[in-house]
């Protein structure tokens, strides 16, 4: 069969705009490093109230289309058209969660293999135990930027690691810092670990946590979500924690902490079209 080249294939119009402009698709609660690379990315409008935008090149999902919105009324023959709208535009891959519906239907029509990706888990409605004893509960304070050793601390322990297991470019880790959402963990006079906790939409606030090399595998990660995701519930809302890669130490964390998956994240290769 002699397919016709590229540039010949009729795309949908695609308009650069911003993303308040558009009606969001995305349903909270929602993954953590999804919604940054959304909030920094490029948003593209569609004819029909449809809308995509794709993620900047620095992030956990370089160029990748992390979000869309069908225009209403979408034929056949313009999903095909609009794939080849968000290949023009993007690295050609796509990533989504389990309740983005239109995401979906595009991989559902056009036999896009879909690979799933990690869990979300949320903090449990009702919980009668805790695992962190009162010194690591005396040991957690919210970083204050007007302490040089405490912004210090917080910016190294977040740049620490790489980007796909929790850890921040220096930019957004001191507006972290600066906006007072970053938590610190203490042990013997030094801080071991910080965490990043940001308010969504609704009642669910997110959780990412890293910690000093040295006191990865000795529980405190566990201790330190604990008592965080407590300070959460008291405050009437709930915590809700995202894996950027799988992890199995941190599964059976989760798991250990009573917190149960609500969510699961997908991929898919645009490119790939039977």
């Amino acid at each position: 069969m002699n397919y016709p080249p590229l540039e010949a294939i009729q795309r949908i119009e695609a308009k650069p705009t911003n993303l308040s402009s558009v009606r969001r698709n995305r349903v909270a609660p929602v993954y953590d490093f999804a919604e940054q690379a959304t909030q920094e990315g490029k948003c593209f409008a569609l004819p029909r109230g449809g809308y995509f935008v794709v993620a900047p090149e620095k992030s956990l999902l370089p160029r990748f289309v992390v979000e869309i919105r069908l225009p209403e009324r979408v034929t056949n023959g313009e999903l095909v058209q609009l794939s080849y709208t968000l290949v023009d535009n993007s690295s050609g891959m796509l990533w989504f969660d389990s309740e983005d519906d239109d995401a979906h239907q595009l991989c559902w029509f056009l036999h896009l293999p879909v690979r799933v990706k990690s869990p979300l888990f949320a903090w449990p409605e009702n919980r009668d135990r805790s695992l962190a004893g009162d010194a690591v509960k005396s040991s957690v304070k919210t970083a204050n930027p007007n302490n040089e050793q405490e912004l210090t601390s917080a910016i190294s322990l977040l740049t620490s690691f790489p980007i796909h297991r929790g850890g921040q470019v220096e930019e957004w880790a001191h507006r972290h810092v600066s906006e007072g959402r970053v938590k610190l963990l203490s042990h013997e006079k030094r801080f071991i670990g910080a965490a990043i906790v940001s308010d969504q939409a609704d009642i669910f606030s997110t959780v990412t946590i890293v910690l000093d090399n040295d006191y990865q595998s000795k529980g405190y990660g566990i201790k330190f979500m604990d008592v965080i995701g407590e300070e959460i519930a008291v405050a009437g809302r709930r915590a809700v924690v995202s894996m950027s890669e799988e992890l199995p130490a941190s599964y059976r964390g989760a798991r250990g902490l009573g917190m149960r998956i609500i969510k699961h994240g997908y991929i898919a290769q645009l490119g790939q079209i039977a």
